[in-house]
């Protein structure tokens, strides 16, 4: 083997391990980034379930908002008022879903 396929396996080797350092330097911000955003969805509250909720709005104060996504850049409209069933629970009106007052 010559001296210049030497030199040129060096090289390439050095090109390989630049590579691969190159590419996991890439992938830790990205890593960063994602961590980052998970926890600040495990930071959300977590939404209560509206049957139990419409029991719980018996003895808690509780609104009826508008069931909107979570990227929504519009004002949100007015609560609507609650409807109470015969049975003493809570509902809202189509559109709207209960929710509790803080």
């Amino acid at each position: 083997v010559s001296a210049a396929a030497k030199i040129l396996a060096r090289r390439r080797a050095r090109h390989k391990i630049a590579g691969a350092v190159t590419m996991m330097m890439m992938r830790v911000p990205l890593l960063a980034v994602i961590l980052a955003l998970s926890a600040c969805s495990a930071l959300l509250p977590a939404k209560e379930d509206q049957k139990q909720l419409s029991l719980a709005c018996e003895v808690a104060r509780c609104e009826c908002r508008a069931a909107r996504s979570g990227f929504a850049f519009t004002a949100a409209p007015a609560p609507a008022p609650i409807e109470w069933r015969t049975d003493g629970s809570a509902s809202c009106p189509a559109g709207y879903q209960l929710s509790r007052v803080e």
